[in-house]
């Protein structure tokens, strides 16, 4: 038995390599970013790439990838030939500066410009950041500014499933939501950057999660703010009441943790094996016509934008998402839809009381988040509504802007993956780490009530992708409501036939008990007293008889 299992893993194995070679020859202008690592990637790119793994207080072991400096021999950092792995980060380069004279006196040195920590969102890892190439890649571009770049992993993703005593097969292991990567991962990223750097602040990009991941960390642990220059939200999370996208359907079930994990693992959501692997990375490649089905797929969550999409990094992007997560940190965003509430994780009334010591879970208190924020965010964004951005905003006591992306389309992935990202988003981020590095604070004087709620009424891209989402609502809604009204249907004819046997059961004995009745009236019909008394009284059952027989 043990055999043919091995023979057909082997079997297996030969056919889905076959497939995959027959498959990357027929696809036209096949990206080998489908199949790197993070690091093989941005080294293809010509950029150097270093790996750090950096221990959590909880002991969970993530890797860091850091981009110490351009491609470009003009950037502000040492260039591209020195070995900054083994370099005292505050030392100046060795290299001479084109600037030197005949004398041998070196020009003084520039200022080292600040490292950005860039935060990737849920299912997501660093290679968010670079999948677009050096030309529309925020990390690329910052690199070729001077700018030493550090692109994080949260615990659980492809790059940090280690730990120092759990394994990822153990359901233990995956016991975090946001709220740990918060104040343990994001945490000891930012010492570890500063450290290795040797500078006192950093510039601090997130995507998504995140995002919320660095309000949870400015909130729970306010000593961080100082530690941070700027904080650029792309996609903000925050609150998501207003949540347009499908998942807000999973949202009543968020507190019961036993049917989630049912539906999406227990412990990691959705793992992925090497078939998943497989279905990721080819089946977006194939056809047209398939290419076109994962593209709606993510519109159907992230928002409908078929003119900004680049079609052509859908295997690139379905080669390294979903990257991994818990499934209760996905439970966590919704209850955030439910409650309404930004909040840390409701583990119901008896949990909550244990967690917290209180009846319900606290809320995170935005008024500790003392670190300027620029909050950039779309109107097309089905995850993060401009209802719920406008709350997060009007709770930040240090917004030094708020930017709304110019173009009504623009999606939760296009912050990432659009084709005008340049344009639209990239050049004002760099525009205003620029004014920074020049001592320059900028500040847009954005008044939160400013912030503009689109109609959904009358606004086309809604109600596109609200007549899609509402016509699939309705067809699951009716399809329910036919089982439903099967079963009723089912449940009434097997009631109506419990009662009529139940009738006839109960006519039949009141009947023989009624004859039984009549035959002891007629033995005590005798003429004296007692007789007379027995009649009476048999009389009477008789008549209780007839009334409960009606």
């Amino acid at each position: 038995m043990y055999a043919g299992i091995m023979s057909y893993k082997i079997v297996m194995k030969v056919v889905i390599f076959v497939l995959t070679i027959s498959m990357v020859s027929a696809a036209n202008g096949f990206n080998p970013d489908v199949f790197l690592p993070t690091n093989k990637i941005i080294q293809r790119h010509h950029y150097p790439c270093e790996g750090h793994e950096v221990r959590t207080e909880d002991n969970y072991l993530l890797t860091l990838h850091r981009i110490p400096r351009g491609r470009n021999p003009d950037a502000d950092l040492p260039s591209q030939d020195l070995d900054l792995s083994s370099q005292d980060p505050d030392l100046p380069s060795q290299k001479l500066d084109d600037a030197e004279n005949i004398l041998g006196t070196t020009a003084p040195p520039k200022k080292k410009k600040s490292p950005v920590y860039l935060q990737h969102g849920i299912l997501g890892s660093s290679a968010d950041w670079i999948i677009h190439g050096p030309e529309k890649s925020l990390a690329y571009m910052l690199a070729d500014q001077g700018h030493d770049i550090w692109l994080g992993n949260v615990r659980g993703n492809t790059y940090s499933r280690g730990h120092a005593t759990l394994s990822p097969d153990d359901v233990a292991f995956w016991n975090f939501t946001f709220h740990e990567m918060a104040i343990y991962d994001a945490a000891a990223t930012i010492d570890y950057i500063l450290d290795v750097s040797g500078s006192d602040e950093l510039y601090y990009i997130g995507h998504s999660m995140g995002t919320t991941i660095f309000w949870v960390l400015c909130s729970m642990r306010p000593e961080y703010n100082s530690k941070i220059k700027m904080m650029f939200s792309l996609a903000p999370i925050g609150f998501m009441s207003n949540a347009r996208s499908p998942i807000r359907y999973f949202a009543p079930y968020a507190k019961d943790i036993e049917l989630i994990s049912r539906w999406f693992g227990d412990g990691e959501f959705l793992p992925r094996n090497a078939l998943i692997n497989f279905v990721m990375k080819y089946g977006c490649e194939i056809s047209a016509l398939e290419a076109k089905i994962c593209e709606n797929n993510l519109f159907i969550i992230c928002g409908h934008d078929p003119e900004q999409f680049e079609k052509e990094l859908l295997p690139i992007i379905f080669g390294h998402t979903p990257a991994g997560t818990s499934t209760k940190a996905l439970a966590h965003y919704a209850q955030l839809i439910q409650s309404g509430y930004f909040r840390a994780f409701d583990y119901g009334l008896p949990g909550n009381m244990i967690e917290y010591g209180e009846i319900t879970p606290p809320s995170y208190n935005l008024s500790l988040i003392t670190a300027p924020v620029s909050l950039h965010f779309s109107d097309n964004d089905l995850l993060a509504n401009t209802k719920d951005v406008k709350k997060l905003a009007m709770a930040l006591p240090n917004l030094i802007g708020s930017f709304r992306v110019a173009f009504p389309q623009f999606n939760h992935l296009d912050f990432l993956y659009s084709k005008d990202i340049n344009s639209l988003l990239n050049e004002n981020i760099m525009n205003m780490i620029h004014k920074s590095e020049s001592g320059i604070t900028p500040r847009f004087n954005m008044d939160p009530e400013e912030i503009i709620i689109p109609n959904e009424d009358e606004d086309p891209v809604f109600n596109d992708i609200s007549s899609l989402l509402k016509h699939k609502a309705y067809s699951i809604g009716k399809e329910t409501l036919d089982n439903v009204m099967d079963l009723k249907m089912m449940t009434e004819r097997k009631l109506k036939m419990i009662k009529e046997k139940t009738r006839m059961t109960i006519e039949r004995n009141l009947k023989s008990l009624k004859d039984l009745l009549m035959l002891k009236l007629k033995k005590y019909s005798t003429g004296d007293s007692y007789g007379e008394n027995k009649q009476i009284e048999f009389r009477n059952d008789a008549e209780k008889y007839n009334d409960l027989s009606s």
